[in-house]
């Protein structure tokens, strides 16, 4: 995700139904920034994931989790 403006911006990303690792707990990797945030998948499927960005700033994501049988 990314902001392309000159302004800084932010809102909440909604994941896709079923697009989430059914775990507990999520984590989210930028490779590109070496960044790593842990989000809980409930809170993130029902509110979305906060984010913001400032002009020009952007954020790319690996979504990891421990699949639950």
């Amino acid at each position: 995700m990314g902001n392309l403006s000159d302004q800084g911006a932010q809102g909440r990303v909604i994941p896709p139904s079923g697009w989430l690792p059914r775990a507990r707990a999520l984590w989210l990797s930028d490779p590109l920034k070496g960044e790593r945030f842990q989000r809980e998948r409930a809170k993130t499927e029902t509110h979305g994931l906060y984010v913001g960005l400032g002009p020009g700033e952007f954020h790319f994501f690996t979504v990891e989790g421990r699949i639950e049988r």
